[in-house]
């Protein structure tokens, strides 16, 4: 595992190819600081997305061998990598193979099989995987976080803004935003700031994702709402739906494999207080409705990337998860 600062400390000369693997928040802020340095102008015009669930190898391959418009680099950046199959890496391979001297490859997603890239095709690339941030890490990283914002951050304050969002570095750090707005020209932040500012919001959310995961719809859909007209972008109400459903997931299985609860909450990054309501929600979900979950969680960004009608689109997918049953239709 690595982090951003060392990310940042490997980049030295272009290289055709680059993995971004791992926590959200930290890839894509590896990310930025990726893109400023190959693209510095020309943005725009010299950057090409593509999808892993949807990729065209031909039309890949194609751009590819397109000039950079101006001077400087090309470059190909491919989201959600991990949806990309073992065929389209096969007919992949040979393309990374031959990149171009003007031309750098992105790859950024949660997770990738080495073994699916070529070793000399991995030779050429710098492979990144930051991993999740717990207990004291968590906390120096919110300390640090806020002297960037020119604040002081408490140590009880960051410990309660942890038991709030738990681990979500993306809400963490809006917070700390948010938190540094509302203190003004005042420069330390306290455990009360951050139960004024940040404790209605947490509840909202966690209404949301207590009612979604009791499959309790009529709460659900009025939690949802509320959340909405809280201001909280869709993409993040669906981040916040993936991680729950995400932990869900993963306390299914962990339960299986046995072990005390303060083990299965240090394992799960979850506040030990929360265990049990997660416990419960797990309990009356099969196997297959947890991955029929995150399949519709899956389809509704993929949705609303699309240009769906976000709203829409996000009460779909909380009717789907709250169903006990599988569902017909979209």
């Amino acid at each position: 595992m690595t982090t951003v600062q060392e990310f940042v400390g490997n980049l030295g000369s272009p290289l055709p190819l680059y993995f971004l693997l791992g926590e959200p928040f930290q890839r894509e802020e590896a990310l930025r600081y990726l893109l400023d340095f190959l693209l510095p102008e020309a943005r725009d015009l010299n950057l090409d997305l593509f999808w892993g669930d949807e990729l065209d190898i031909s039309a890949f391959a194609s751009s590819l061998r397109s000039l950079p418009l101006g001077p400087g680099r090309r470059v190909l950046l491919v989201r959600s990598c991990e949806w990309i199959g073992r065929d389209a890496w096969r007919r992949l391979s040979p393309v990374l193979r031959d990149i171009p001297n003007h031309v750098s490859v992105v790859f950024s997603g949660e997770k990738l099989d080495r073994k699916l890239v070529p070793e000399e095709v991995l030779k050429e690339a710098l492979w990144a995987e930051f991993g999740p941030l717990r207990g004291r890490k968590l906390v120096r990283w919110l300390i640090e976080r806020a002297k960037e914002l020119g604040k002081e951050l408490s140590q009880e304050a960051a410990e309660l803004l942890t038991v709030y969002l738990g681990e979500d570095l993306t809400a963490l750090a809006g917070e700390l935003e948010k938190l540094s707005s509302y203190l003004g020209r005042r420069r330390r932040i306290e455990a009360k700031d951050v139960q004024e500012v940040t404790g209605a919001w947490a509840v909202r959310t966690f209404q949301l994702t207590d009612a979604v995961g009791g499959k309790d719809l009529a709460r659900a859909a009025s939690s949802l709402r509320s959340v909405l007209e809280s201001g909280q972008p869709v993409n993040f109400v669906l981040a916040i739906l993936r991680k729950h459903w995400e932990t869900l997931a993963r306390l299914k299985v962990k339960i299986k494999e046995g072990g005390s609860k303060s083990k299965l909450a240090a394992d799960l990054g979850v506040h030990p207080y929360f265990l049990d309501g997660y416990i419960d929600q797990v309990e009356v979900r099969s196997d297959d409705e947890i991955a029929l979950g995150m399949d519709a969680i899956v389809e509704a960004e993929h949705k609303v990337r699309s240009g769906r009608d976000p709203e829409a689109v996000l009460n779909v997918l909380v009717w789907k998860l709250c169903r006990s049953r599988k569902w017909r239709g979209s």
